[in-house]
């Protein structure tokens, strides 16, 4: 009896080494594990600098949407104005594009410059 329980506890033994073994190499795989998530994740194609550049790159987008829509709201605004005002349309086109009407007669009076330099180099 003496030699079957000395047996058992040496297996016990055995047993509770091996375990501690287990535990150890579980904990020792974890570590590596988790190392390699963290390294991962700040060092991969798909790691927290990208993805802050991502959220900074969104952030950035919707900011010009914002502004995108003011602008657009503004010109929507400006071609009601137009349509419901025809002289000023007329006014526009007189002012920037030169245009007149059939049978007017232009006089244009003292311009500001030469619109061409003589060839010469010398101004008269």
């Amino acid at each position: 009896m003496k030699d079957l329980h000395q047996f058992m506890e040496a297996g016990l033994a055995q047993d509770e080494q091996g375990r501690g073994r287990r535990r150890r190499r579980v904990l020792i795989f974890l570590m590596a594990f988790l190392i390699f998530l963290t390294l991962a994740s700040f060092l991969g194609d798909r790691g927290l600098p990208r993805l802050y550049r991502l959220y900074k790159t969104r952030a950035d987008l919707e900011a010009e949407i914002v502004r995108l829509k003011g602008v657009t709201s503004a010109l929507e605004q400006e071609v009601a104005s137009l349509e419901r005002d025809p002289e000023r349309i007329e006014r526009i086109a007189r002012e920037e594009l030169g245009l007149v009407r059939p049978g007017e007669v232009v006089y244009q009076f003292g311009r500001r410059g030469p619109l061409r330099q003589p060839l010469s180099g010398r101004r008269d």
